[in-house]
């Protein structure tokens, strides 16, 4: 019950933890009258894959009480009780979205 769960929500998922390196050389200059002889400038990232987590994408932009509540049917209708829906921090949290990102616990109830 859980892995068809999990297999429904999974929308986007990383697979490999990977680190990348992206040079200043390689990128095109947005601006055409820049010096090209100016400052390097190297960024570092890591991704990496988060266990329990998924991204759930809807088919349109709705509000966060909507989201909220059309997952908790869907959890609800597959018997999972034990998900959190994580809170999104930021200037766009209270514009209507078309994703959440849901936490599903490792203690979610199994079918007999």
């Amino acid at each position: 019950m859980v892995n068809v769960l999990i297999k429904t929500l999974f929308i986007y998922f990383l697979l490999y933890t990977s680190t990348a390196t992206i040079d200043s050389d390689e990128i095109f200059p947005c601006n055409e009258t820049t010096n090209l002889n100016e400052e390097k400038l190297s960024i570092e990232y890591e991704a990496k894959t988060i266990q329990d987590e998924f991204i759930v994408q809807f088919t349109g932009y709705y509000t966060e009480v909507t989201r909220k509540n059309y997952l908790a049917r869907v959890f609800e209708r597959n018997n999972v009780f034990d998900y959190e829906i994580i809170k999104r921090t930021n200037l766009m949290q209270s514009y209507p979205s078309d994703f959440d990102i849901v936490r599903v616990c490792s203690s979610v109830n199994k079918e007999s």
